[in-house]
């Protein structure tokens, strides 16, 4: 490609144009309602009768550096004033529509387009300043073009025609407008690793070329590269293809990971690569110093490996390679130290490098049988585990055919036909399924929902939450539900003043906290609609619905409705229903208020009222729907419940502490006592202000009506934050 040459004489002019929308780049067809561009105001002189026309942003080009640089620098400098924080505006690239002549072909005029952020992310915060930039539609804007009296400069609108003529041309090159507004290549680099060999690092210091050279000599010496490739098109923005023109193999790869120790860098070289420091003398932290147990598995010393992990050492820390202890004693082939890291370090078998390469890969590649089948025979092991490139153990092998490859291929083929670990998934009327586990502990919450063959228009409805006694959490898609159940212990002495013995999780199937109320009565799907129905009889049940005594008996009668069909005089008698029977139709707190006796008369005859009413439809679903209707009336339902307590005053006794449950839904929050199941509080997110406190596990509650502060001390005080959060974001 040719290097464009801009002489001192140019004029910039820069066209900064956003999406309106996230999806207007993808979009095959150009409107160009779909894009904003930002236009600023000539200057006019005191005493000047013509009015103030709108133009592009322009500058004049020095000749010093690249012209695409100096538009972009000069776009964030005038855009610093639209925003209330002097933030200018990054664009992502300049790209050059066209080179115009003027005055007598003696003027060179560059239009370069600026791509930026869609509107409604960072742009967000721009505001409104009649003497800065400001976004206009440019749909709009080149309806300006063609009138009469324009407000356009007159250079203007030849260029907004071009302009208009290069996005439309753009937009039929497939995936041409996706690249224009591509992340730059600096804002995609995650991380960046520099090498001591690399040359260019700091030229002209012979000290420290000198450790390079050595440090090259090591390299070379240890690692016997036969070829070294530098992509040129790195930061070009080309779309990526996905034919290979050239492999490169190591041959030496699998004998062993090079000693890195033998590299030896100065001081100074050290500094330069901002390794830091340790102490006053500036003494630089080695491999081994850093990572003692990673050291223990790669020499295979149990003692020491057992050692490091009674003082508190991790089995899963990573070193700067994101690599694991159980990677180097799978890698060397250490049997006894990798069984130490399993059991003692309670390891999980399947922890993953950067490249998702987990242990069983490596000990395949290595041809370690003996690894190969202790691993294969740990309960949560992913006989199907996966890299990055989509390669599995199995291929590992036989590729590289080190070692004992034969037995190792023959014992990985064999594990296929062994049954994987079963999980249940209850729901909650206390039936269940047994799901599969073929990933072993690395099954993710959105494998299980698959597994559970739910279709595709129910899974916003439902997710997997983790139950105890005390506690209630909802689980991510990407959380690992075994990893979650073995560690609830420590999720319990964290977040519940209560003994973790006590507490047995269980996997439940139930209703996605942040599903809206509206997406809900949508819901028709008959399965759908009885998963809901079991929640919803459930909290009634525990008195998480706080209802009068008229609703109670109203609920208690549709559940007999749902459970016996209609009112038989022959069947249903007197002593149809025992005390045992109410327990199933009525809140447990209202059993404590009156006797039952009145609860079965009134029970009863609003039973046989509603099995006589007229138009109701007798349908099960259909009855469970009318259930859940009117459940959706409570302030609590689809709640996300919390358990912590609140100080109310008590006389001249002082404070009082309560108990209370802490629901969170869609709607806001509310406040339930325990004890009685009284409504205490009850606030929509827009009347209310939440702030975490930080000395305390506390959650300040600010209404604005009347401006009340409520303190609720609770240990799941972040949890509920962000919660809230989330859920507020939701709805706006």
């Amino acid at each position: 490609m040719n290097e464009l040459v801009v002489n001192e004489a140019s004029e910039l002019f820069a066209a900064v144009i956003r999406p309106k929308k996230v999806t207007s780049p993808a979009s095959v067809e150009y409107h160009a309602k779909s894009y904003e561009i930002l236009l600023c105001e000539n200057e006019v002189q005191p005493g000047d009768r013509e009015r103030q026309k709108k133009m592009l942003l322009c500058t004049r080009f020095s000749g010093d550096g690249d012209a695409g640089r100096v538009i972009l620098d000069y776009v964030f400098e005038m855009t610093k004033h639209m925003s209330p924080i002097n933030q200018g505006l990054r664009g992502k690239r300049s790209v050059l529509v066209k080179k115009f002549k003027t005055e007598g072909e003696k003027k060179e005029v560059l239009l370069y387009i600026v791509p930026t952020t869609t509107k409604g992310t960072d742009n967000a915060r721009l505001v409104y300043s009649p003497t800065s930039p400001n976004f206009c539609c440019l749909h709009d804007v080149l309806h300006m073009c063609n009138e009469p009296n324009s407000q356009l400069c007159s250079p203007m609108t030849s260029m907004l025609l071009t302009l208009d003529r290069w996005l439309a041309e753009q937009h039929a090159v497939p995936l041409a407008i996706v690249a224009l507004f591509r992340p730059s290549a600096l804002e995609r680099v995650k991380m960046c690793v520099s090498s001591p060999a690399y040359p260019s690092l700091a030229e002209g210091d012979c000290a420290v070329q000198e450790a390079i050279q050595e440090a090259r000599r090591c390299m070379q010496e240890l690692e016997k590269p036969e070829i070294c490739l530098v992509n040129p098109l790195f930061g070009s923005d080309l779309q990526y293809t996905s034919q290979v023109d050239k492999v490169v193999m190591n041959p030496y790869f699998g004998m062993g990971a090079p000693d890195y120790g033998r590299i030896l860098l100065t001081r100074s070289c050290g500094y330069n690569l901002g390794l830091g420091s340790n102490g006053s003398e500036g003494k630089e932290r080695s491999w081994l110093e850093e990572f003692p147990l990673h050291h223990g598995a790669c020499k295979g010393d149990v003692q020491l490996v057992q050692q490091l992990l009674e003082e508190g050492y991790l089995a899963e820390q990573n070193d700067r390679d994101l690599w694991t202890p159980l990677h180097y004693a799978c890698w060397y082939g250490h049997l006894e130290a990798t069984h130490t890291l399993l059991e003692q370090g309670h390891c999980d078998p399947n922890v993953p490098t950067g490249q998702h390469r987990v242990p069983l890969h490596f000990a395949a590649s290595c041809g370690h049988v003996d690894l190969v089948q202790l691993l294969l025979d740990h309960p949560d092991i992913d006989r199907f585990a996966k890299d990055d490139q989509g390669c599995t153990p199995l291929q590992f092998c036989t590729e590289n055919k080190q070692g004992q490859w034969e037995d190792v291929v023959a014992a990985l083929q064999k594990s296929v036909g062994k049954p994987f670990e079963k999980l249940r998934v209850y729901r909650e009327d206390g039936s269940y399924r047994a799901v599969e586990l073929p990933h072993g502990s690395s099954t993710t919450v959105q494998d299980v929902l698959a597994a559970l063959h739910l279709p595709a228009s129910q899974y916003p409805y439902f997710a997997l939450w983790i139950c105890s006694t005390s506690l209630s959490l909802q689980l991510k898609p990407s959380h690992k539900p075994l990893q979650q159940l073995r560690e609830w212990g420590k999720v319990i002495e964290e977040l519940v003043p209560v003994p973790s013995q006590d507490e047995s999780p269980e996997l439940l199937l139930r209703r996605n906290v942040c599903l809206c109320l509206d997406k809900e009565k949508q819901v028709e799907e008959p399965a759908a609609i009885e998963v809901l129905f079991e929640e919803a009889r459930g909290n009634l049940l525990k008195g998480m619905y706080p209802c009068s005594s008229q609703e109670t008996v109203r609920l208690s009668a549709l559940l007999l409705l749902i459970n016996y069909g209609e009112y038989d005089g022959h069947k249903h008698k007197h002593g149809f229903l025992t005390e045992e029977d109410l327990k199933l139709i009525l809140p447990c707190y209202k059993l404590k208020q009156k006797s039952h006796t009145t609860w079965i008369n009134r029970v009863l005859h609003e039973y046989k009222q509603q099995s006589r009413a007229e138009g109701l439809i007798k349908d099960r679903h259909a009855l469970q729907q009318r259930f859940l209707g009117a459940c959706w009336e409570f302030p609590t339902y689809g709640a996300a419940f919390f358990s912590g307590h609140i100080y109310t005053r008590s006389g001249s006794a002082g404070h009082k502490a309560v108990s209370v449950h802490i629901g969170v839904n869609c709607m806001g929050l509310q406040l339930l006592a325990v004890e009685t199941k009284v409504l205490l509080l009850n606030l929509t997110h827009e009347q209310m202000d939440w702030v975490l406190s930080i000395r305390e596990p506390c959650v300040h509650i600010h209404r604005l009506e009347d401006k009340m502060n409520y303190a609720i001390y609770t240990r799941q005080a972040v949890i509920i934050g962000k919660l809230m959060d989330k859920l507020f974001s939701k709805t706006q």
